[in-house]
């Protein structure tokens, strides 16, 4: 029973670039998954100091940006999946300013976290656009998510939360968006052998 639904949830039948994509996906998964556990820690522990908070951001936005460089080479050579690049080093630019605070702020940790966030949604409005194309069921579900994050980022910048923390609200918005995040990719990765039929045919 634990096998099949190990088997189910890791989709160990899958060959070439179906697998490919299911490996991207479920690294995905684990990223949320950190956003989650960080977002905890903060709540657990409300005394993180700043810089402890912005390098923790800082190392998790690095590896969501090595993540999207990586997955470019990794898919296939559907152009619909070269802009990961260009995400990636966005997301390298955002997590440097965390770790240096180059550009001075007072709120720096949640302005940067802001503009993550908004470009994250961007990236989902994008790939919700070529699922569009592709005639892929799940786009309306990935457009939601992306309008979610995106509204998200800018009611973070703004920061109207005049009675929570700093912390309160980093742990609050990592919590959201790791489950954000793993929703997305599930959906993609329980759909993986339709949407790779349907992206060969494109």
């Amino acid at each position: 029973m634990i096998n099949k639904v190990v088997n189910k949830f890791f989709n160990t039948n899958l060959e070439g670039e179906e697998k490919k994509f299911n490996n991207i996906k479920l690294l995905e998964i684990g990223l949320a998954l950190i956003f989650i556990i960080f977002g905890i820690i903060l709540l657990i522990n409300k005394t993180a100091s700043d810089k402890f908070i912005a390098i923790s951001l800082g190392v998790i936005i690095l590896l969501e940006s090595l993540l999207n460089i990586y997955s470019t080479f990794m898919r296939n050579s559907n152009t619909m999946f070269k802009t990961g690049v260009v995400f990636g080093i966005i997301y390298l630019f955002i997590s440097v300013l965390l770790f240096t605070n180059f550009i001075k702020f007072v709120n720096y940790i949640i302005i940067y976290y802001g503009v993550y966030l908004i470009f994250s949604g961007i990236k989902q409005l994008i790939d919700a656009i070529r699922y569009k194309i592709i005639r892929e069921g799940s786009w309306l579900i990935v457009l939601v998510m992306g309008i979610l994050m995106v509204s998200l980022g800018f009611l973070l910048i703004f920061y109207p939360f005049e009675s929570f923390g700093v912390i309160e609200i980093i742990a609050i918005f990592s919590i959201l968006i790791g489950l954000l995040n793993i929703n997305t990719s599930n959906l993609l990765k329980n759909r993986v052998e339709k949407f790779m039929s349907k992206l060969d045919n494109y």
